[in-house]
Parts: structure tokens; sequence; C-alpha cells
């Protein structure tokens, strides 16, 4: 196995493949180094590429109708387990520093199911993207519920040179998503908190905030009820979204839509 740039190659060490594919069973292992990945699924691996054509089309569909029909999309999600353990001492770490994404380590474990959904977690140790580095990242993705829901947790420690912990949760609802994203800084001092709706509308997305007054910058802020930020697929904005402080600090997006030569 050979990964070419035209100016570096790579090649990974000693690979150890197990693989059985039958009628019923697909089942695949393979250690190099500190990479251990375990893979398997119900159904031959024709079925499994098979599977992903209609999930994809169904998603499509969806998407271009504006609704999302989860318990449709759930239906035709593959039976499969994936298990994944590695280090940076491997072939596949080296590809990734190669296109700018290191880590010290990573541990998934993920679950998909025409009957349970998709659910499992993934944790992230030393990530780096280009000059940005995360010490932790934990992922969990839940269909325990009639909506999936996902949560989001990063985590700088104090010496690191931007400490903060920061979550967002959210779920997938019939016209789009919702998230809650919170930030602590270094003293445990939250910063940033706020709910948000996205919702698809025809050609484009809508945003508004809900619930709770949001924080920005350790303040709390007032919203107006008919807030809004759309964003159309013709590139055009529209707004109208008002943030005041208790002492007077104010936030506002607004749009002129009378304009349309703007």
């Amino acid at each position: 196995i050979t990964v070419s740039n035209g100016q570096k190659q790579l090649r990974p060490n000693d690979v150890v493949l197990d693989m059985l594919t039958n009628r019923d069973t697909t089942r695949a292992v393979v250690d190099c180094n500190d990479f251990h990945l375990n893979l398997h699924a119900s159904g031959g691996y024709e079925k499994l590429l098979r599977a992903l054509t209609p999930f994809i089309n169904e998603m499509r569909r969806q998407i271009d109708d504006k609704y999302l029909d989860q318990a449709r999309l759930r239906h035709r999600l593959p039976e499969l387990q994936l298990k994944l353990q590695t280090g940076e001492d491997n072939f596949v770490a080296q590809v990734m520093h190669h296109y700018g994404f290191d880590f010290h380590s990573i541990d998934m474990d993920i679950t998909s199911s025409p009957v349970s959904g998709l659910n499992g977690t993934a944790l992230g140790y030393g990530l780096i993207v280009d000059s940005m580095a995360i010490d932790t990242a934990r992922l969990n993705l839940s269909s325990a519920a009639k909506e999936m829901a996902y949560s989001l947790e990063l985590q700088n420690g104090k010496k690191s040179k931007l400490p903060f912990h920061a979550f967002l949760d959210g779920a997938f609802t019939e016209h789009g998503t919702w998230i809650k994203p919170r930030i602590y800084d270094a003293k445990g001092k939250l910063g940033v908190s706020m709910n948000l709706m996205a919702i698809m509308q025809n050609k484009g997305i809508g945003v508004h905030i809900f619930g709770d007054n949001p924080i920005l910058g350790y303040k709390e802020f007032a919203v107006n009820d008919s807030n809004y930020v759309y964003l159309g697929s013709d590139k055009r904005v529209s707004a109208n979204m008002k943030l005041t402080a208790k002492d007077g600090t104010g936030v506002q997006i607004f749009t002129d839509d009378s304009n349309t030569d703007a």
C-alpha cells in the first residue's frame, strides 16, 4: 500500500488483516502498530455497499422536501458495529498528518441498526487541525428517542494557550435541528450560552434564538420574540435580531429587505 502526492510516498508497516464475508456476515479486523479496527456487519459486503444508495437517496429527497422523516431514514441503515482504537504511530496517522490533522489517540465505538438507529461515542486526545489544538474531544450520538440527539464536548486544560471547556447539545427535528452551545473559561465561568433553532425553509435556512436568554461575553441579553436570520441559497441574507443587556449594551442584526439590489 502506497500513498503518494507526487513528492512524498507513505507506506505502512506490517498490516495484519483478517476478513470474512459471506451471504450473512461481513467481518474485518485490521491491525497496524497502534491502529486497531474491528468491523462486524450483517450481510455480505455487496449488500452493505448497496445499502448506501437508498439511504443517501432518501436523505437527499427529504432535504429537498424540507422535511426529515427520521423513522424512514433509520429503516434504511445497515446493521453494523465499528470499533476503532488508534494512536499516532501508524500509517493512518501518517496520512492524516500529511493532510494537516494530528492526534495523540482516537477511540470510536459506533453502531448502526434499522431498528435502534445510529448510536455511539468517539473520544479524541491531543487533536491538532492546522494551528488549532484541542486537548480532549468527546462526541456522543443517541437514537434512543424519536429524534436523534448528539452532544460534543471540547476541553483545553489550564496549561493550554487557550484554556476553555465547551459543550454543544442538540437533536434533529422534522424540519432541521436545535443546538445549545455553552463555553466556560479557565475559571469555570460561563461566557457563552444560547439556544438556536435551524429550520429548512423554501430556498434557504432560517435560524432563531429560543428559550432562555442568551449569554454573550458573560452578559445576559434579552432578545426580541420574532428574531431570525435567514440564509438564502441565492446568498442573500434577511435578518431581524435585537439583543439587549441590562447595562444598555446591544447587538442588532437587521436587513432592509425592500432593497433587492443590495
